[in-house]
């Protein structure tokens, strides 16, 4: 279990909350409690390092950290030095804000920065050679981009967007585990997994029927809601190594490890799964991108 932490530092899924110290501490002091100790952030999750800092200091409570590069926003006449000064003045704003003077787990936030601008690579891999970063990795969305990753020897992690409903990744799922460790994210869809319904950016008679029949998996298999299910789900493949899940408070983070410590599903629950999904969407082409 690796503790999301978006929701800690910004507004994501609900507009209302406030993002105070308080709340923050809150759900840190709940993760250390449940022995959830590896944190996911990045340098544009707005506050979210820096209460991980702040937490960290004030109770010499330290967690295992991973955090992002901040998005570049590059063209193609962009200067290597100018490339340069913003990747180490993510590194280092990031390491600052943290309280720390390196990161377990470095990503490359957007994948594009990866593949189109070789100078990125080439210079984080100074900070791998000096002990700052200690495995380098990339956020990805698609089944191409994680192909990709074969010529990039020194990328040790991937994340992807991994769900009940998204069929693209079974494939390279289903294959032996590699040195790539891989961290599965957006497990209940951003949020629009609940507990008994899915927020589907276009409703239509086949999702109306899906989540009819996921409701109905859900009892037969004995899951609580279609959150366990979906999580159930998703731990039921082998070479997932990290499960990135976050919550909006304490409570809801409590709830969800509950869930997170109940059995996955077992072979012929996940195929019926998967058969059902198949039934009535065509999830090839999914990308979270395009979810609101």
């Amino acid at each position: 279990f690796v503790l999301g932490t978006a929701q800690l530092g910004k507004k994501y899924f609900n507009k209302k909350v406030k993002i105070t110290n308080n709340r923050a501490y809150n759900i840190l002091k709940i993760a250390r409690k449940e022995k959830i100790n590896y944190l996911d952030t990045a340098y544009e999750y707005g506050k979210s390092e820096k209460f991980i800092g702040n937490y960290s200091s004030s109770y010499n409570k330290k967690f295992y950290i991973i955090s992002k590069l901040k998005n570049l926003k590059l063209k193609k006449n962009t200067k290597k030095e100018v490339i340069i000064n913003q990747i180490n003045e993510s590194i280092f704003s990031s390491l600052s804000r943290l309280k720390n003077y390196y990161f377990d787990n470095f990503l490359i936030h957007n994948s594009d920065n990866l593949f189109k601008k070789k100078i990125v690579y080439t210079h984080l891999k100074k900070f791998l050679k000096c002990g700052i970063i200690k495995n380098l990795g990339v956020s990805i969305y698609s089944p191409e981009e994680f192909n990709r990753l074969k010529k990039f020897k020194l990328i040790k992690s991937v994340q992807i967007p991994f769900n009940i409903l998204d069929q693209r990744w079974i494939d390279i799922l289903k294959k032996e585990k590699t040195k790539l460790k891989i961290f599965a994210r957006s497990i209940f869809l951003r949020g629009n997994i609940n507990k008994n319904s899915i927020s589907f950016k276009i409703k239509s008679s086949h999702t109306t029927s899906l989540v009819k029949e996921l409701n109905y998996l859900k009892h037969k298999f004995k899951r609580i809601n279609l959150m366990d299910l979906s999580l159930a789900y998703v731990k039921s493949f082998k070479r997932i190594d990290y499960f990135v899940i976050g919550a909006q408070s304490h409570s809801q983070l409590s709830s969800i490890i509950k869930l997170f410590r109940k059995n996955k599903l077992n072979y012929a629950s996940k195929n019926k799964v998967i058969e059902l999904v198949n039934k009535y969407l065509n999830y090839f082409n999914a990308d979270l991108r395009k979810w609101s």
